[in-house]
């Protein structure tokens, strides 16, 4: 058997490789750089030749089912055949054309070599090899053995000393029977009974004849089997089919009838079936009413007419329809009669309570009419309020009576009264002021409410401890420069918030990737072309430093001492062949992992690149956001104030203006109660005028024509008319104390104007200081009222 062709479809890390083996060639060398495949391609000759184990380590790329390999070999005969086989359970050797081939097929190009001879003998490996080489050292110089181990027959002792003991029990060691004539005796009895059982050419050939007659008639014979089979299915189908064909034959012809038949509903069906289990219900019922009638019509026609009863027909119908409630009263007759009673003693109380000697009969046609009865109640009810009133009118007349006597004792007893003219002028011009007491308290409490709602806001305004003044000219920023540098600052916290947040997503996903970059490598070095690429790096150094040394140099000339490993060098370097070399083939066996590491590598090293990128756009941010913050403060240094957050400040705007809005309505306030307070002041001021008039000056009094109606004359003209001007030394009450308390009441006296020689003498008009009218229109004075806050304008 000789290996032409084999196809690695897809086996381990290989997809469609194809190794060539030309028949000219003798000696074929597959070469390769570590992880190139020959391992690979070696083990997949075996699993082509012998099929794949239960399980193997060659699907971790392809998986399993996947896994396929073509080969092709040449027999000694020549003959030349292609195969592929598959992984699976059964039918795994398949031909050219995806067929499958049983495995014998292959004996004869394998000639009975197993897989143990051919991994022994043909598909050695470098575990193989060291293994046949520790065989070689424990044999010692037995050249032929050692050969024989070499090529792969290793145990070759244990081997022999079985065939020795097999010969032993085939031809005898002098003990006993031996198996080679057990096995003699055992062949010639089977070739007796052979001959015994052998059968002559002809009657073989008679037999072989009628054997295939009867095989040619039995073949006919299950021919005309399946023919009458047939025949008979299909007759069954006809019988099963027929009354079929025939109803249906049946509904076409009716569909036919009935094709020119109007289209019905789809619920017809139902509803006819319903209506005519209607009418026959209805065709019961009128059955049933009708033999109803014919009794009653007979009844009736039985029945003898009586012509005073047919007139009386519709009083008697009305009868019927009340006999149910005369039913009742029958019924309720003894009670109704028994309360007919109890009233009956009643009234005969009630008509002797009222000293009468009649029936009740008689009384009742002696009752008033409904109007007098209602005539006589309401008489009734007015005398007993005319004898209410008669006895509070009694009492009043009793108590006038002793204040009148009481009032007769007080008048006998005083002066001479005086006259109510200046009493009556005093409530005049009390009346002409208003209610100037009622609408002073009420300003106060106004003005009261006003400073104190005014105190609490000022107190809850937040970064203010100065007072109402200061607030007043506290000079606040533009309101459109605060909300561009507001939106400015809200825009870069903004930036700087998504920026923190990204850089916190980032370290997040930067430590999952490193805990799933441990969990990869556990440990250990992870068999990555980096990672072999370095270990085969130091191997190879360290080779270097040794072919110097053997050719009689120094390592450390040229690679340094340092960076060498310490230890003996051949020793070391043996070390470092290992481990490259076990991690090459952990490359192959680990290739997933490998691979599961190497992403999860890159996607580590790209987050932290974003990271850093992050980290770089953060610093960016906050620098902006400082400098924000810096802008935002500085607009709001003129005001002394450190700024809150920009929506914090627009609400302290909002609080600032609503108190200065209350500061407002409080001054309102307060000016309509210092004018309340000046109106009130003046109207005192001319009551006392007028009491000081007519206590100092009495015969000074004009009652009849006031003095400030008059027009203005001179003094002289005046005062020589009154009995005051023509007393030596002029008038004593206009040069009195009086006189100086009312010079202290004018208002001149307070604002230290000078006052003309005129106004010396109370009792000019003038001296009365003329009243201002504070005129104020019908919805201030309800404001007034209210307690709210109104501005005032004075005439």
């Amino acid at each position: 058997m000789k290996l032409c062709q084999v196809d690695l479809l897809r086996y381990g890390h290989l997809s469609d490789v194809a190794l060539s083996f030309p028949d000219n060639v003798r000696l074929h060398v597959v070469h390769g750089v570590n992880e190139a495949g020959k391992s690979t391609a070696l083990a997949a000759v075996a699993d082509a030749l012998f099929g794949f184990g239960h399980r193997t380590d060659f699907d971790f790329l392809h998986g399993a089912p996947n896994l396929r390999v073509g080969f092709t070999l040449s027999a000694r005969d020549g003959a030349v055949a292609s195969f592929v086989r598959r992984k699976g359970r059964r039918d795994t050797l398949r031909d050219v054309n995806d067929q499958a081939v049983p495995d014998d097929f292959l004996r004869r190009y394998l000639g009975g070599a197993s897989r143990d001879l051919f991994e022994r003998g043909f598909g050695l490996d470098g575990a193989r090899l060291r293994e046949g080489g520790r065989e070689l050292l424990r044999l010692g110089g037995e050249v032929g053995e050692s050969l024989l181990a070499g090529a792969g027959l290793l145990n070759l002792r244990a081997a022999l000393a079985r065939l020795d003991e097999e010969a032993k029990s085939l031809v005898g060691d002098g003990r006993g029977r031996r198996r080679l004539s057990d096995a003699v005796d055992t062949w010639r009895r089977a070739q007796r009974e052979s001959e015994e059982r052998a059968v002559a050419p002809r009657a073989w050939q008679e037999a072989e004849t009628a054997h295939a007659a009867a095989v040619t008639e039995l073949a006919t014979l299950q021919g005309q089997i399946r023919a009458l089979a047939k025949e008979s299915s299909r007759l069954q189908r006809v019988r099963r089919v027929a009354p079929l064909l025939a109803q249906l034959a049946e509904a076409r012809e009716s569909i036919e009838q009935l094709a020119d038949a109007p289209h019905l509903r789809a619920d017809a069906e139902s509803r006819f079936h319903a209506l005519t289990a209607a009418q026959r219900d209805a065709g019961r019922d009128h059955e049933r009413e009708t033999t109803e009638v014919q009794r009653l019509t007979a009844e009736r026609a039985a029945l003898p007419q009586d012509a005073a009863v047919i007139a009386l027909q519709d009083a008697i119908d009305t009868l019927v329809s009340q006999r149910a409630v005369a039913l009742q009263a029958i019924d309720d007759l003894p009670q109704v009669q028994t309360n007919a009673a109890n009233l009956r003693a009643k009234v005969i109380d009630a008509i002797r309570a009222l000293g009468l000697s009649l029936e009740p009969e008689t009384a009742r046609d002696a009752l008033p009419t409904a109007a007098a009865s209602r005539m006589v109640q309401r008489l009734i009810r007015q005398h007993a309020a005319l004898a209410a009133d008669v006895g509070s009118a009694d009492r009043a007349m009793a108590a006038g009576q002793r204040s009148r006597e009481q009032a007769a004792q007080a008048l006998a007893g005083s002066p001479e009264p005086a006259s109510p003219e200046l009493l009556r002028r005093t409530i005049d011009a009390a009346r002409a002021e208003g209610p100037l007491d009622r609408e002073l308290s009420r300003a106060q409490r106004v003005v009261a409410e006003a400073e104190d709602t005014v105190a609490a806001a000022l107190a809850a305004l937040p970064l203010w401890q100065s007072d109402l003044e200061h607030l007043l000219v506290c000079p606040l920023p533009l309101q459109a420069e605060t909300e561009a540098v507001a939106a400015t600052l809200e825009s870069a916290r903004d930036r700087l918030a998504a920026v923190r947040e990204g850089v916190g997503n980032l370290t997040t996903e930067i430590a999952n990737l490193e805990n799933e970059v441990s969990r990869f490598t556990r440990g250990e070095t992870v068999p990555t072309s980096d990672a072999v690429a370095a270990a085969r790096a130091v191997r190879d150094q360290v080779w270097r430093a040794i072919r110097r040394m053997q050719e009689g140099g120094v390592a450390a000339d040229s690679e340094g001492e340092d960076a060498l490993p310490a230890g003996h060098l051949p020793d070391v370097f043996e070390t470092l062949r290992d481990q490259a070399d076990r991690l090459a083939d952990r490359r192959a066996d680990e290739a997933q992992r490998v691979t599961d590491f190497l992403s999860a590598t890159d996607r580590l090293d790209r987050a932290r690149e974003r990271r850093n990128a992050a980290e770089g756009a953060l610093c960016t941010a906050e620098a902006a956001a400082t400098e924000a913050e810096a802008v935002w403060r500085a607009l709001w240094a003129p005001t002394g104030l450190e700024p809150l957050a920009p929506p914090a400040m627009s609400e302290w705007r909002r609080a600032r203006a609503e108190i200065l809005r209350r500061a407002e309505d409080a001054a309102d306030a307060r000016r309509l109660r210092d004018d309340l307070a000046a109106r009130r002041e003046l109207a005192w001021q001319n009551c006392f005028l007028i009491h000081l008039r007519k206590l100092s000056a009495p015969h000074c009094f004009a009652p009849r024509r006031p003095a400030w109606r008059t027009r203005p004359r001179s003094r002289s003209r005046r005062c020589a008319r009154t009995p005051c001007a023509r007393r030596k030394g002029g008038c004593p009450n206009c040069s009195g104390p009086w006189m100086q308390r009312l010079r202290r009441w004018q208002p001149g006296a307070r604002t230290g104007r000078r006052r003309s020689s005129r106004s010396a003498c109370p009792r000019r008009p003038a001296l009365i200081p003329p009243r201002r009218r504070l005129r104020l229109g019908r919805g201030l004075r309800k404001r007034v009222r209210l307690g709210a806050p109104t501005k005032i304008a004075s005439r």
